[in-house]
């Protein structure tokens, strides 16, 4: 991609805002990750944030169900959206929420029943099963929201195309 000669130096510039942005917001959520980690890592106790990170760890390999799917959503809605046609539009929508909602019930449930699994797996301190069973739930409901969401991450990600 070459922009006409006229825009070159506007298109330098708008490049260099967008790499100074995704370098300011890089650096924020590090230093933010070294000030919060502390202090949750004090409040709730090195055992139960560990287990947090275990669990969600686990559960983040559930991601990957996608498939690339909200990728595909962003580069079919823009290009529907660029041929003004609402009914593939609508399609595509409506199949994306589909699909995502069909893999994130039968994720959740198989996540759901692993759950004594994954405790024995990470060799989970004994008696400390009720904590582990309720960030488990926490992860699986986070999850299955999040999961969900990604058919508009892919619309929203379509429309800036």
């Amino acid at each position: 991609f070459r922009p006409p000669v006229t825009s070159r130096p506007m298109f330098l510039i708008q490049t260099l805002k967008n790499v100074m942005s995704g370098w300011i917001s890089t650096i924020m959520a590090s230093l933010l990750k070294l000030i919060i980690i502390p202090i949750v890592v004090n409040t709730v106790g090195k055992e139960i944030y560990g287990m947090w990170l275990l669990v969600f760890n686990v559960i983040n390999y559930f991601y990957m169900a996608d498939a690339g799917v909200s990728n595909a959503i962003s580069r079919l809605y823009a290009f529907y959206k660029a041929k003004n046609d609402e009914n593939r539009l609508s399609s595509l929508i409506l199949v994306s929420y589909g699909f995502l909602l069909v893999v994130a019930i039968i994720s959740c449930i198989v996540l759901f029943f692993s759950e004594n699994f994954v405790f024995d797996f990470i060799k989970g301190i004994p008696g400390s099963q009720n904590i582990f069973h309720f960030i488990f739930i926490v992860g699986i409901v986070e999850f299955f929201l999040t999961f969900t969401l990604k058919a508009n991450a892919g619309v929203i990600r379509g429309e800036h195309r």
